[in-house]
Parts: structure tokens; C-alpha cells; sequence
């Protein structure tokens, strides 16, 4: 059951993010809260298929598909009026799930 409703926060979570990655900008952000913005988002979404399960497989499918879906999200801002691409949030999201491809590893092989 828990991680039912898991399942259900992280799948809205996530909504909401391609939500905001989509809608019309807020304006500019400074370059440095953008890119914290985006890794730390990046991170916190793939906290949720680590959390969800301890298969590896699952857990590396996610990552790739949330790398890429990164990548599809700046494209398509590409496309709006505006919104404009930045490569640099393709990588500031690419690191982000690093960041949690390496917390994901530091759990699994560190015993307390």
C-alpha cells in the first residue's frame, strides 16, 4: 500500500514538473538557481523508481528514460514562443539522475 500511494505522489510529481517545463516562463531565473533547479529536480524524481524498487535493471530503464525525457521536454520549449532549449539543462538534468544513480549505488553497497 505504501508504495502504492509512493506511486501515485512521484507519478503527479512528476506531472507537475513537465507541467511547469511546458507552460509559459516566470522569467529568468539567475543562471545558477536554474541549474541547482533543474539537477535538483532531476534527483528528486529518480529518488522515486530507486525507492520503488531494488532492481537494477528498473532502476537504470528509469534514468535513461528520464534523461531522455529531459531532452524531449527542452525540445519542445524549443518549439513555444516563449520558452527557449538551453543544452545546459539537458546536462543539469542529466546530473541530477547521476547524482541518484550514485546515492543508489552508495546504498546498495555500503552496509551500516
Amino acid at each position: 500500500m505504501r508504495k502504492k500511494i509512493f506511486l501515485i505522489i512521484w507519478g503527479l510529481s512528476t506531472g507537475v514538473i513537465l507541467h511547469l517545463a511546458l507552460s509559459p516562463s516566470f522569467g529568468n531565473l539567475p543562471l545558477f538557481v536554474d541549474k541547482i533547479l533543474h539537477t535538483s529536480l532531476a534527483f528528486v524524481l529518480m529518488l522515486g523508481p530507486i525507492v520503488m524498487t531494488k532492481k537494477p535493471a528498473i532502476i537504470y530503464s528509469a534514468g535513461v528514460i528520464l534523461i531522455l525525457l529531459g531532452a524531449a521536454a527542452e525540445f519542445v520549449q524549443s518549439l513555444t514562443p516563449d520558452r527557449s532549449a538551453e543544452f545546459y539543462d539537458v546536462i543539469a538534468n542529466s546530473v541530477g539522475t547521476l547524482l541518484a544513480f550514485a546515492f543508489f549505488h552508495y546504498l546498495k553497497y555500503t552496509k551500516a
